[in-house]
């Protein structure tokens, strides 16, 4: 049964208050976490619960479900949802104690209301809403969305499994979260900057990679340090009230598989130094401006649909990429061939 700590308090005789402390609930067999027999007290866990699951059982969350406490025993496994959207709420500075298996599930979503520590084996999380610190063993995974809501930051990088997103809903200045280097802990699949929000990439001076898309429709500010450039390996997609500080830096398309960049206005994006590496091409989607290099490493550049522009005294430098049109330059501009290749329309 669950258990309460009651405490009676008599002031002058007259008016009488109490207390009611959390109510423990240990799991008593395998099951759904809405089956009452799942559970010690034969009802299913209140919004004030400290959960245990025992060692040998398996329980899956097919419920929305609120907790002051979680843990998972050895041998024991927790499932985070039943394949549909289910939220598990922690509220502020709790240790979730993971002795046994986290195991993401699609649909599944830890609500982290303030800090909040995994202690124990690695996790393998789906989706995760942070409000504050989040600190994980080292491996563990994720393979839905991170969302840093303010205050949120990662004490450890996560592993992020494909297809995953790093979601930025305030104003923030990289860290644990987005490591440099283009594979392991704390490298990115897709990320996603929301309108009104503002990324900061630092002083680093090695590459940022983003192994899938980047979803722009607020502000990113890359690194003021030389080395520090963007790399994309899937495509670029800008929203119309969207910005891109170069400071310098390069942005660098060097996916494996046919890419596309573009910015949902008529006037379309403007680039500092764009470097196309990629033997499948790199597709606009929308006009594209250079205002210092275009680098053609690898692959056409597919500007068939969309005006690229170069302004005057820029760069267009070959090594062994194409475009499939001759571009507008607004004036004269340097035009480098940085090694022996046919001649194309540029």
């Amino acid at each position: 049964f669950p258990s309460h700590d009651t405490r009676l308090l008599n002031n002058g005789g007259l008016n009488y208050s109490y207390t009611v402390g959390a109510t423990v609930w240990n799991s008593v067999a395998s099951g759904n976490w809405s089956n009452p027999a799942t559970w010690s007290a034969g009802v299913i866990p209140d919004s004030n619960a400290i959960v245990t699951i025992t060692s040998g059982h398996t329980v899956t969350l097919d419920t929305n479900a609120h907790v002051s406490s979680f843990t998972i025993q050895s041998g024991a496994t927790f499932v985070g949802s039943d394949n549909r959207v289910r939220t598990i709420s922690i509220p502020n500075n709790v240790v979730i104690v993971n002795n046994g298996t986290i195991s993401a599930a699609t649909g599944s979503t830890f609500q982290l209301l303030g800090r909040a520590v995994f202690s124990g084996n690695a996790v393998a999380l789906h989706h995760v809403n942070a409000g504050g610190e989040l600190d994980v063993p080292t491996g563990s995974t994720l393979s839905g969305t991170l969302r840093l809501n303010p205050g949120a930051f990662l004490t450890r990088a996560l592993t992020y499994q494909v297809g995953s997103t790093l979601e930025y809903t305030q104003n923030y200045g990289r860290f644990n979260e987005w490591l440099t280097g283009s594979s392991g802990p704390g490298v990115p699949w897709n990320v996603q900057i929301n309108s009104g929000v503002t990324l900061n990439m630092n002083g680093n001076n090695t590459e940022a990679f983003v192994r899938g898309n980047l979803i722009l429709n607020g502000t990113i500010g890359l690194s003021n340090q030389s080395g520090g450039n963007l790399v994309i390996l899937g495509n670029y997609q800008a929203g119309a009230s969207s910005s891109l500080l170069t400071n310098t830096r390069s942005v660098i398309f060097r996916g494996n598989s046919a890419q596309q960049v573009g910015k949902s206005t008529v006037s379309g994006e403007i680039f500092g130094t764009l470097v196309v590496d990629n033997p499948a091409g790199l597709t606009l989607t929308s006009p594209v401006q250079i205002n210092a290099t275009l680098q053609l490493s690898q692959g056409q550049l597919n500007n068939s649909s969309q005006t690229l522009t170069f302004v005057a005294g820029t760069n267009l430098s070959r090594s062994g990429g194409s475009l499939s049109q001759t571009p507008v330059y607004l004036d004269s501009i340097n035009l480098e061939y940085a090694s022996s290749i046919t001649l194309g329309v540029s």
